[in-house]
């Protein structure tokens, strides 16, 4: 049904910004295809293409964090397709850009969920912006800079739509491959954990494990049809010096142990 949309007549000259305007966004009609538009990647299900369909593996945190764990589970708000950039309205960020609504398409995503029959009050995931010590030490290390950092915590029966990443239009005059979007797993990976970027279903990760995939091509799917909570630290910035020497130190070693970072 997506594709039947008249997309490119929708939004004439969007694509050609350096970042989207609150009017612009509200011009979008759908952030699947606004996403498509942008990207390179082929979309096809019958070829895995090396360059997309996968995620890279950047090293991994080792350490005990389950206390912090419990504690950011419990209080991480939940959050649906309406909801879930609320925490930044108001307050400016990346660049002097504080244009969330109009990069996250909040219009043009309940568009494609309501053009698919869904439910766009359900729970799609859950947040916690208040990072503990040992998750800020972990953002800390990896040295982005103007990031922007949460936990991620998805319970069984919630799921977000495929899409694929726009954060790039809140660092206007930032080159994109300067720009990264990380994850730390926080959780060990349990059966009905879903991870999914183009083709690759990603799964099997341990807690502490770190990886990053190509953000602006590749769309990727997140669900819980299992019966136990996962939970990912994302970070999102601008590489730093400080960026490439951690991650070149990370593929040397076995782990890094969070702990004795304290």
């Amino acid at each position: 049904m997506l594709e039947n949309l008249d997309f490119k007549v929708a939004t004439p000259g969007i694509l050609e910004s350096e970042h989207l305007t609150k009017e612009q966004g509200k011009e979008v009609i759908s952030a699947w295809e606004f996403g498509k538009l942008r990207s390179s990647y082929h979309f096809r299900t019958d070829i895995i293409d090396p360059r997309w369909d996968t995620v890279l593996g950047l090293g991994r945190f080792s350490g005990d964090w389950s206390t912090e764990l419990k504690e950011a589970m419990e209080t991480a708000i939940p959050v649906n397709i309406h909801t879930r950039r609320n925490y930044w309205k108001n307050r400016p960020m990346h660049q002097g850009n504080s244009n969330e609504s109009g990069v996250k398409l909040n219009n043009a995503e309940y568009n494609d969920c309501k053009m698919i029959g869904g439910d766009d009050q359900r729970t799609i995931f859950r947040v916690q912006h208040d990072l503990h010590p040992v998750f800020q030490k972990m953002v800390d290390l990896i040295g982005l800079d103007d990031g922007e950092s949460r936990l991620n915590v998805q319970y069984p029966t919630e799921c977000f739509l495929g899409h694929v990443d726009r954060f790039d239009h809140n660092y206007p005059g930032v080159p994109l491959d300067e720009l990264i979007r990380i994850g730390i797993m926080l959780t060990d990976w349990q059966q009905g954990h879903f991870f999914q970027f183009g083709n690759f279903p990603y799964q099997q990760w341990r807690a502490g494990d770190i990886h990053t995939f190509e953000y602006k091509h590749v769309p990727h799917y997140t669900a819980n049809c299992g019966i136990t909570p996962r939970v990912t630290l994302f970070t999102t910035g601008i590489i730093t010096k400080k960026t490439r020497e951690f991650l070149k130190m990370a593929k040397e070693v076995s782990a890094i142990d969070i702990m004795k970072q304290l």
